[in-house]
This record gives structure tokens, C-alpha cells and sequence, in this order.
């Protein structure tokens, strides 16, 4: 079945139209970029630093914790950090940690998403800490 004049201006008509929004689409991605969620401008600022600091000292409290290079060094005079966004999801896992908090997690992860970075592993007799933070 052959076209007429009339259908095939039309299917020409509708595939420029399609080029032209593709290439309005490509140059709109390329304008806003696709470098995934903005960070927040605190992240990745300098927290903690010393006794009787709260364990996160980063300018956002809610969506934010303090990260500490070592994690031994929470709470104490060397204990330098940087501010990280809390995690949204976790995994399952339980292997019970310390947070900086002195409370006790399921895992590293659920630590960071209550807004507290670790001590370390929880072992009765050399690093205990309560079984559930407070509410």
C-alpha cells in the first residue's frame, strides 16, 4: 500500500518532531547535569575534637553525623571527624557495635542512621555498652 503526498508530509512532520524534542531532551540533561542528589554543603566539614563535645557536633544534626578518622578516638581530645549524611536504609545485619553515643547498635550503618559514628565492635568485659539507645 503506497503513501500519498499527504501521509508521508505527515510521517516527515512527526519524525522531526520527535528529533526536536530528543535533542531539546539531550540539551536540557546536559544544562542540569546528572550528577545524582547534591550533597549537602556541610558534608565533609571538620566535627569533634575533644572531650565533652556531643558526638555530632556537624551543623545538621537530623540529617547528619560526625564520621571520626579513627573511631577509638570518639569523645576525646584527638578524636577528629568529618560530617557525613546519615544513611537512609541499612541492611539487617546484627553484629552489635558501640556508638560514640555509648549506646548500643545492630551494625555501623544503623549507628550512622541514628546520627552517631562507632566506638567499635561490642565485647562484654572489654567494650560494653547499654543494649538500646533512648527514645
Amino acid at each position: 500500500m503506497s503513501q500519498t503526498g499527504r501521509e508521508h508530509r505527515a510521517e516527515i512532520a512527526c519524525q522531526r518532531a520527535v528529533t526536536v524534542a530528543m535533542l531539546m531532551l539531550a540539551a536540557m540533561l546536559a544544562a542540569c547535569g546528572d550528577d545524582g542528589p547534591t550533597k549537602p554543603a556541610w558534608e565533609g566539614r571538620s566535627c569533634g575534637g575533644g572531650p565533652g563535645q556531643p558526638p555530632n557536633d556537624c551543623p545538621d544534626r537530623d540529617a547528619g553525623f560526625c564520621d571520626y578518622e579513627i573511631s577509638s578516638t570518639c569523645n576525646t581530645k584527638e578524636g577528629i571527624g568529618v560530617c557525613r549524611v546519615r544513611p537512609e536504609s541499612c541492611s539487617s545485619e546484627c553484629v552489635e557495635v558501640c556508638g560514640c553515643d555509648d549506646w548500643a547498635y545492630c551494625n555501623e550503618c544503623a549507628a550512622h542512621r541514628a546520627g552517631v559514628d562507632i566506638r567499635g565492635k561490642r565485647n562484654p568485659g572489654t567494650l560494653n555498652c547499654p543494649d538500646l539507645p533512648p527514645q
